[in-house]
């Protein structure tokens, strides 16, 4: 608690694990490295124009510092996640539900037919 009597808030920052020049510790040595894949980092520090708070990449262990413009702030941290493992299935190219929406439609985009060629019968 803070001294006022209210307590801080958790901040949940979903980011990107992408190329950058503010990387620290160990993986600081990589080039470039970065696995790509949306992470979600809980704070409560407020990331400002000024200030930055570091992310640590749980899949490749990149460590880079989290600026304002790399960010999107979320209140509840299920619904981050949730968004993490959307953008990540989609990296990863699993078709997501709403580009198929039923498997008769879906046969659409991938037809298993034969299809005659010569000896037209007319």
């Amino acid at each position: 608690m803070t001294t006022t009597g209210i307590a801080k808030a958790d901040m949940i920052y979903l980011w990107q694990c992408a190329p950058s020049t503010e990387l620290k510790g160990y993986a600081k040595h990589y080039d470039d490295g970065s696995c790509y894949l949306w992470q979600v980092r809980s704070s409560q520090v407020r990331i400002t124009q000024k200030k930055r708070i570091q992310g640590k990449c749980k899949s490749c262990g990149r460590r880079p510092r989290l600026a304002l413009h790399l960010v999107e702030t979320f209140f509840d941290e299920e619904e981050a996640q949730e968004e993490a493992d959307r953008r990540n299935k989609i990296l990863q190219g699993y078709p997501q539900f709403d580009e198929v929406e039923d498997y008769h439609l879906s046969r659409e985009y991938h037809y298993e037919g034969t299809e005659i060629i010569g000896d037209d019968e007319e």
